[in-house]
């Protein structure tokens, strides 16, 4: 009904004498029509109701609901893929806060009908990667990206933890090394070893 595809039946019928008659197809039609109504009435914030208070059928208000709300609908599908297209790791974020974030932007693209396709995800998930997972692009690019992003999550949440512990042990040798250094005793350039 809201949509149009129900035509609004004549108000009055002609009988056989000419006459008009109240239809009672309108008046089934009508009373439909004024509780879809008010539902939408009940559903719309105060600001969008402001915007079709003065309307008085159904489809009618759908109508100019449908026309506010596409072009919002195209300012945030433009907005989310920009920010989905410039994603990026932050050096200090976590692996799983990045892909939780990738998801979300995914998502929310869907929810407006504007879903991004699998590979897409995947392609973007990897470029906004820093140089230590070099290996897993050149593999990506080796193999192909017909797998689903939850198996890329689950190879990058390992891969993570094998870069902070490699991290960790060549931070642990260096420390080793500068103790070293400290506790050895130092000779100035031109003083020979005793």
């Amino acid at each position: 009904m809201v949509d149009g595809s129900i035509q609004v039946p004549p108000a009055y019928s002609i009988d056989a004498l000419n006459r008009q008659t109240p239809n009672p197809e309108f008046s089934t039609w009508l009373r439909i029509d004024q509780t879809i109504r008010s539902w939408l009435f009940a559903t719309l914030s105060r600001d969008v109701l402001i915007d079709v208070r003065d309307l008085k059928h159904s489809y009618e208000i759908w109508e100019r609901l449908e026309s506010r709300f596409m072009s919002a609908n195209l300012a945030r599908s433009m907005e989310l893929k920009r920010l989905f297209n410039q994603i990026k790791k932050k050096h200090d974020q976590s692996m799983d806060n990045y892909l939780r974030e990738i998801k979300t932007l995914a998502d929310d693209l869907a929810t407006i009908n504007c879903p991004v396709p699998q590979r897409e995800i995947l392609k973007t998930t990897i470029m906004g990667l820093g140089p230590e997972y070099e290996s897993l692009f050149t593999a990506m690019s080796l193999f192909g990206q017909n797998f689903p992003f939850e198996t890329l999550c689950n190879h990058l949440l390992e891969l993570e933890q094998r870069v902070l512990y490699l991290r960790s042990q060549e931070s642990q040798s260096l420390h080793q090394a500068f103790g070293a250094a400290i506790s050895s005793p130092r000779q100035s350039p031109g003083q020979q070893p005793t």
